[in-house]
């Protein structure tokens, strides 16, 4: 039996998601978040915060951790795909142990 040359592509076919991540804890505008990880100390005039998101309506859904820094009543989300989240990391304990000397 002779095998085709291409197989059919069916462009229809997109992967299962569930409604909600078993993570999500708030969904806005179509991007489901997890509970935030608090900062330590509550007496911070400036802090950041950690949470997972993802993003659907897009071919591959993006997931990814959302950085949130806060000053005083400003509030800035910084959405990073987890490539970006692992370099942060890798950068940011190397800067810590650097100033920890």
């Amino acid at each position: 039996m002779a095998m085709p040359d291409e197989f059919p592509v069916r462009a229809y076919l997109r992967p299962v998601l569930p409604e909600h991540p078993s993570w999500c804890v708030a969904d806005r505008g179509g991007i489901h978040y997890s509970q935030e990880v608090p900062p330590w100390g509550g007496d911070r005039v400036i802090y950041a915060t950690t949470s997972l998101f993802r993003m659907d309506g897009l071919p591959v859904p993006l997931v990814g951790v959302n950085l949130r820094l806060c000053a005083a009543d400003e509030v800035e989300d910084y959405p990073l795909d987890l490539d970006q989240a692992r370099i942060l990391s890798w950068s940011l304990r190397r800067l810590v142990r650097r100033a920890e000397r």
